[in-house]
């Protein structure tokens, strides 16, 4: 299975029904009852055909995820096939060079000449089974994804429309500044720098908010903290700079208007 060996042996020929009972462990196991120490030689006691056996540890490995990628980590001991009890049901995990379902024909068959009556069934490769995992949580990604899509688009617009209105209403004040000799580079600063104190102000009510609102979807998330530092800082430089352009396509418009002729209309 590729599962990264830490420390210790793995099972091998000696490992019989007639030798010491062994196992190897995941690190997780070993955090949880030798925390400190090395689990090497270590044992710990189960039932085997009701009666109580002991079991030393050779091994340790990685931790995996056995069902799903958001699967909380547990403690884990593999046994040697020799030396283990099985139940009706087993499966068998095949490395292969090619296709891997290129060989189910070939395992029908291989299974068939064991015992004609033992079925066959959940045949499929590790990315088949990884996908499915992955299914449900891709879905609500794409739910949420497409939501924040709108949201944000929304938000563009809307925040865009409202400085461009403010800006487009503060042309009296403009052409007045205007007249009296103000330079049109310094109004266009101006309208900007007010623009984007109000979008800052606005963006920073927006963050306090949203790191009230994430808490609540934090199950949804896989390898993304509900504080992730990417998503918190794009947003608002979206938001910024919808803001500058915003503020910047009407103010350059009003200052190349006749101050004249825009105190005349007002």
């Amino acid at each position: 299975m590729g599962i990264a060996r830490l420390y210790g042996r793995e099972f091998n020929s000696t490992d019989v029904k007639e030798s010491e009972p062994v196992t190897i462990i995941n690190e997780t196991m070993g955090r949880r009852f030798w925390p400190g120490q090395n689990p090497i030689g270590k044992q710990f006691a189960k039932f085997e055909d009701k009666q109580l056996e002991r079991i030393t540890v050779i091994g340790v490995v990685a931790d995996l995820k056995r069902s799903s990628l958001d699967q909380k980590t547990v403690p884990e001991a593999y046994l040697p096939h020799s030396q283990a009890s099985w139940a009706s049901d087993m499966y068998f995990a095949l490395r292969t060079t090619g296709d891997p379902m290129s060989l189910v024909p070939a395992l029908r068959r291989a299974v068939l000449d064991v015992d004609p009556v033992l079925p066959l069934i959940r045949v499929s490769s590790l990315a088949q089974m990884v996908s499915s995992s992955v299914t449900e949580p891709r879905f609500r990604t794409a739910v949420f994804a497409s939501l924040a899509l709108v949201a944000g688009a929304l938000a563009l617009v809307g925040v865009y429309g409202i400085l461009s209105f403010i800006v487009a209403d503060a042309r009296r004040e403009m052409a007045i500044r205007m007249a009296l000799g103000a330079r049109h580079r310094r109004l266009q600063s101006d309208v900007i720098v007010r623009a984007l104190k109000l979008s800052a102000a606005g963006g920073l009510v927006g963050i306090l908010g949203a790191v009230a609102e994430t808490r609540a979807l934090q199950g949804f998330l896989f390898g993304v903290t509900f504080l992730d530092p990417v998503t918190f800082a794009l947003m608002p430089a979206g938001l910024l700079i919808a803001s500058l352009v915003a503020a910047w396509a009407p103010a350059r418009r009003a200052i190349k208007v006749d101050p004249v002729q825009v105190l005349k209309q007002n």
